[in-house]
This record gives structure tokens, C-alpha cells and sequence, in this order.
């Protein structure tokens, strides 16, 4: 890092970021193991303001450091103005918890191999597909003006999946959880999660169209709600305006029941990190409280757009390291919780009475400002008298994410962590809202 900012020029202000990762990967599929990988992922990104304009260059070797230096001093002759104030703060990552880390192939392996096993266990004839996943980072930032801070993190990711075909019946269903604890990681409780209400309810029954309650597990709340509430707490989307809670901040638009919340200082989270991808200090953000709005996420670029101060948000993502790599930074997430309730699966059940429960959706829905929302249900379940009693299919719900997450009716008080990296990680509890719309072909 020292090298990269020393070849900077007197005047000139700079950035360096350096990622350093290593992917390790087994899959197995009908009973075969169809691969063992590791990937060694890693390199610089530099970003450079000269004359108040932004140039960029990235390398992902460390030969290539003064070529990108120079290229990124090119680049800003035609770069974006930019008036941001580089962080100054020095943070250091506490140590990596290498438990993760020192997991070896075979152990993952065996992880895979019991994932299939409780899946066979539900019923043999599904066709199971499992795979674990470690990824370990280090990050770290510095800059001209004095900042410097380094991130380390592993986490584990484990999935499975289940094809059952029955003449014109074709199942698909899935699972999966992340962790940066090794204690937390229970394959047993991942297939029970997703399969647990197949082995109850496993007959298609017809459905009926209409307006009625409905239980969507945490896989169904983070695709069709969390995400696009996301959008609109993102400080990109407000400026832009296309945040419907733009102006909002302190109203109660929710129910006063729902409670989110982005923490990158959770230890040992799948996203946690000491410092953003430009170097500020991350602290734990509410983002709605009592059902009100808190405040929204930004970087350092829509925070001075906003007239605001970065809120330690910003993330450089991709889904590649090269994309991510060559990403700029913008506002992104870490660990973000919807605060659990009190209910087991049975009293959410109950508190639908008559109505579906949606687990797996068709998709994902894209963001819409006005919060609309219609999707196919690829996995639900007809729910009468708080009682599964069987599968429905060929069916649409559909709602408004901000209007129905003011009729909570129910939280469960189960959560597991999904997704992770830059891309952030999410844990959703399941819930049941009033007043969507079940649309029956």
C-alpha cells in the first residue's frame, strides 16, 4: 500500500484498496461429487482526484502497480468532479477467527454428504444436488490523507436442493445458510427449514383466488419485501428519486412491530467488516425503528451529494473478484437483521387460519418505486384452520411491500443468515401480513 501511494504525485490526492481472498468450494449432485475448486482472488484498485476530478485504475498483480498509477492519473483528465473529504481514521480488524479457515476439503465434503442424507431421509427419490462453500477476505484501505484500515472475515455457505419429478409434477425445492461461526452451521435444521413443510403437506391441492393472510417464510420475505425496502433506504435511489421513502425519514410507515437493523460490527458476521471500501469506520446503522424510517445508507460521494456525512456503507461489488475488482464504490449493505418476534411455525400457521404460506418465488421481483409487486409461486402451501394441508400450484401472489408491511400480523423468532461477502448478508425472520392477493389459474 505504502508503494502504491508513494508513486502519487505532490498535489494529488489517492486512494489505494487491496482485496486478498480465497474461494474453496466442494459440490455433490445425485450422488456424485462433481467438484473441488480453490480460487486465489485478489489485487489493487486505485482511485486518484487531481484538478477535483476522479481517475481510476485497478491490477490484479503487483507488477502492475505503476502502470496503474499512471493509468489512473490518464483517466482523470476527463474523470466525474467529485468534492468528497477522504477519511482520515487508522482501524484495525480484530484478528480472523480461522476455525473456518482451516476446514478442509474432506470436512466439506462431509457437510455436503450430510445434507443429502436428511434431504434422502425426507423422501429417497429426490434428486440432490448440495454444496459448501468458504471464503475467506482481507481487506485494505488507505489514502493520502492519513487513513488506513484493514477487514478480515471468513464465512461458510452451505445449500441444497431437492428434484422430485411425478408425472407432470416437477418439485424444485432449496435451501441454504451462511455463517461466520462454525457453531452456528446445522445442515440438519437448513433441510428442515426448507423441506419441513413438504413433509406435512406434500399432495397438490387446488387453491382459490382472493384476498387472504399469508405466512412467507424468510427465503419469500427476503426476495419479495427486504430487498426492495433495501432500494429504497439506499441513498443512490434517494437522490435520484427513485425512493419512495425519500423526505420520510422519523414518519412510521411500517408496523410498529418491524424492526431493521445493519450491523458490520457483529462479530464474526458473514459481512462484517471494521471499515467500508473507502476506509470509514462501520458502526452499527438502525435503519427502521418502530416502524419508522431511521435515516438512509450512503458512501462518500452520495453523502456529499446529500449534504450529508457516509454513513460507512460503501461496498465495491460484483460478482466476480474482477468485477468487483473494477466496481466503484456505492452504498451497499452488511449484515442486515429484521428483528425477530416471538412465534413458532405453528403459531404463525395459526395466525394465517385460512390462507397460503409462499416459500419459493419464480424470480426476483426488480425494484419498483410504487412497491407493487406480482410473482409466480414456484413453492407454497394451502393453509386451512392454521393447518398445512397441501401444495398449491400455478398460482400468483401479489401485494405492495410498503402497504403490506404495515398489516404484520405475525414475526417468527427463527432466523438464519443467507447471502454474505460484499453483496451483504441478510436474516429474515418468517412472517404472515393480511391482505394480499392470491390470484388461482
Amino acid at each position: 500500500m505504502e508503494k502504491v501511494l508513494s508513486l502519487i504525485p505532490q498535489g494529488v490526492e489517492a486512494e489505494v484498496w487491496r482485496l486478498q481472498a480465497v474461494e474453496r468450494s466442494v459440490s455433490i449432485k445425485a450422488r456424485e461429487l462433481k467438484g473441488v475448486q480453490k480460487k486465489t482472488l485478489g489485487g489493487y484498485a486505485l482511485r486518484v482526484r487531481r484538478n477535483g476530478r476522479l481517475g481510476f485504475a485497478t491490477t490484479s498483480s503487483p507488477t502492475g502497480i505503476e502502470w496503474m498509477v499512471q493509468a489512473a492519473l490518464a483517466t482523470s483528465e476527463l474523470g466525474q468532479p467529485v468534492e468528497f473529504a477522504w477519511p482520515q481514521a487508522k482501524v484495525e480488524s480484530p484478528p480472523l477467527n480461522t476455525e473456518l479457515a482451516e476446514l478442509t476439503s474432506e470436512q466439506l465434503i462431509a457437510y455436503t454428504r450430510e445434507l443429502e442424507a436428511a434431504v434422502q431421509k425426507v423422501n429417497s427419490n429426490f434428486v440432490v444436488s448440495a454444496g459448501a462453500t468458504v471464503v475467506e477476505e482481507r481487506i485494505e484501505v488507505a489514502n493520502t490523507a492519513g487513513a488506513h484500515g484493514t477487514t478480515q472475515r471468513a464465512r461458510l455457505a452451505l445449500n441444497c436442493g431437492g428434484e422430485l419429478v411425478g408425472g407432470q409434477d416437477i418439485l424444485n425445492i432449496w435451501g441454504g445458510a451462511t455463517s461466520g461461526k462454525l457453531n452456528e452451521v446445522d445442515p440438519a435444521a437448513i433441510v428442515e427449514r426448507a423441506f419441513g413443510p413438504f413433509q406435512v403437506a406434500p399432495e397438490v391441492v387446488p387453491a382459490t383466488s382472493g384476498i387472504m393472510p399469508v405466512l412467507f417464510t424468510s427465503k419469500a420475505m427476503s426476495s419479495i419485501f427486504v430487498r426492495p425496502l433495501l432500494a429504497g433506504l439506499n441513498g443512490r435511489n434517494v437522490l435520484r428519486g427513485t425512493s419512495p421513502l425519500a423526505g420520510k425519514a422519523g414518519q412510521q410507515l411500517f408496523a410498529q412491530r418491524l424492526n431493521l437493523i445493519d450491523d458490520a460490527t457483529l462479530p464474526n458476521g458473514p459481512s462484517s467488516a471494521s471499515i467500508d471500501d473507502e476506509g470509514t469506520p462501520t458502526r452499527p446503522y438502525p435503519l427502521i425503528s418502530d416502524g419508522a424510517v431511521v435515516g438512509f445508507i450512503y458512501d462518500l460521494q452520495t453523502a456529499a451529494k446529500a449534504g450529508t456525512q457516509s454513513t460507512g456503507h460503501a461496498r465495491k461489488i460484483g460478482r466476480t473478484s474482477g468485477a468487483r475488482l473494477n466496481s466503484l464504490p456505492a452504498p451497499g449493505y452488511s449484515n442486515v437483521m429484521v428483528e425477530p418476534g416471538d412465534s413458532s411455525f405453528a403459531q404463525l400457521l395459526q395466525a394465517v387460519g385460512d390462507g397460503v404460506l409462499v416459500d419459493q418465488i419464480s424470480g426476483t421481483p426488480g425494484f419498483n418505486p410504487s412497491g407493487e409487486f406480482s410473482v409466480t409461486v414456484q413453492l407454497g402451501y394451502l393453509v386451512r384452520g392454521g393447518q398445512l394441508v397441501g401444495r398449491i400450484k400455478n398460482a400468483m401472489v401479489s401485494g405492495n411491500v410498503f402497504t403490506n408491511l404495515s398489516n404484520i400480523v405475525a414475526i417468527g423468532r427463527d432466523v438464519m443468515w443467507s447471502g454474505g461477502g460484499e453483496g451483504g448478508a441478510i436474516a429474515v425472520p418468517a412472517m404472515v401480513m393480511d391482505g394480499l392477493r392470491l390470484t388461482a389459474r
